[in-house]
């Protein structure tokens, strides 16, 4: 059960990219002043970046950015929820995309669990399976306030 504010960041904006981006956004995740206020979880559930195959590579390519952009938020040992409905971006590469850009910040995943549809949400043909979450514990530079 989170203790205090900052155990939990809740963003609710159009664009994830802007809010922790903009040095002008006013709902921006990350404080204009240093240090920044590190938290225990962070989810990242942007909207289906991908409907069209066509789209997979570029879906791909924003959810690694999300991941390099969330992970400077989490405290060391924290949690980071990353989700995805995006209909054409299989499950595989996108674990694998979360993964690798972890590891390019230089402070990797260790992979908690990973989760899909309920069983009361059948999936009958590949797109079907869009929902696809994975929870992992955030190692390395971030500190642990």
């Amino acid at each position: 059960m989170p203790s205090t504010p900052s155990d939990i960041a809740i963003v609710r904006a159009p664009s994830a990219f802007s809010t922790l981006c903009s040095p002008r956004s006013p709902r921006r995740i990350v404080p204009r002043s240093c240090p920044v206020e590190l938290s225990r979880t962070v989810v990242v559930d942007p909207p289906s970046f991908a409907q069209r195959q066509h789209e997979r590579d570029r879906a791909l390519r924003a959810y690694a950015r999300l991941t390099e952009l969330a992970i400077p938020l989490v405290r060391a040992g924290g949690v980071l929820v990353q989700c995805s409905c995006s209909s054409r971006v299989a499950a595989d590469d996108f674990f694998r995309t979360v993964a690798l850009a972890a590891a390019r910040t230089g402070r990797p995943l260790d992979e908690i669990r990973r989760t899909g549809h309920g069983i009361d949400h059948p999936v009958g043909f590949p797109e079907g399976a869009y929902l696809k979450a994975v929870f992992s514990r955030v190692g390395g530079r971030g500190t642990t306030r």
